[in-house]
């Protein structure tokens, strides 16, 4: 008892898992997407082609969505908040020079992240080609974050949010976070509110099950109040897995 006390105890302080994954290209290399999203794409259509026992029914439609581990780590096919994100950038490098680095980032959620060896898995069946485009793979780096909360006198959201009500968008992914990836944070109890704020649509991700378009608002929130430092990694919202809902703040002296 006192062992499985200590383990939820852990898990309540670093509940997510990053990956980082760090590869050079020897000959250079050009893509003609966005090579955050791309790799995230092949990575939860890697995980598909392993998980899914029913592959000519849609994942909404199918009779045992609620047994497969796909459909439950990708937030219930994308509809609500995945447990793998990555860290996109939507004005990220699309060619690089020889010998040149690329860092990919990616994050695992509560319970998923005793999946994150599906990242080497990956990396080692693509036999060191990339979309087309050879590869060398460096390393690949894990690291439970360390939550803490911090004092904010300002937030700055840079990509979509789904919602001017930053609040309501914060508590709705962090109770399904909860409920269904088994983690402990807080809510908000104060009522934060963009300003300045404009509507904008990001990258589209095209998934083999799912179509993302990231659309919302982004803008400022200027206020006092706690945070928890892990959404400064992976961002606020439905659109946080692809790199949606990033925040930037100003911290209390």
């Amino acid at each position: 008892m006192e062992k499985k006390i200590i383990c939820l105890d852990l898990l309540k302080f670093n509940m997510i898992k990053k990956v980082e994954v760090l590869i050079s290209f020897p000959m250079g290399a050009k893509f003609r997407e966005n090579l955050d999203l791309s790799i995230y794409r092949k990575l939860m259509n890697f995980i598909y082609d392993l998980s899914c026992f029913n592959s000519m029914t849609k994942c909404n439609e199918c009779s045992q969505c609620k047994e497969c581990r796909y459909y439950l780590m990708t937030g219930e096919n994308f509809r609500f908040y995945p447990g793998i994100l990555v860290k996109s950038d939507m004005f990220g490098k699309s060619h690089f020079g020889k010998n040149e680095q690329k860092r990919f980032e990616f994050y695992f959620i509560g319970n998923n992240k005793s999946y994150s060896d599906y990242v080497d898995l990956l990396f080692s069946n693509l036999n060191q080609s990339l979309f087309g485009n050879f590869f060398y793979l460096i390393k690949i780096t894990k690291t439970d974050l360390n939550s803490k909360n911090m004092n904010c006198d300002k937030l700055v959201f840079s990509t979509p949010l789904e919602n001017k009500n930053v609040s309501e968008v914060y508590n709705k992914m962090v109770a399904y976070y909860n409920e269904h990836y088994e983690t402990a944070y807080e809510f908000f109890s104060s009522d934060l509110q963009l300003e300045n704020c404009r509507y904008v649509e990001g990258v589209s991700a095209f998934m083999k099950t799912k179509k993302i378009y990231p659309k919302g608002f982004i803008g400022c929130v200027n206020k006092s109040f706690s945070l928890n430092s892990d959404f400064l990694e992976i961002g606020v919202g439905k659109y946080n897995c692809v790199g949606g809902g990033q925040i930037e703040i100003t911290t209390n002296v």
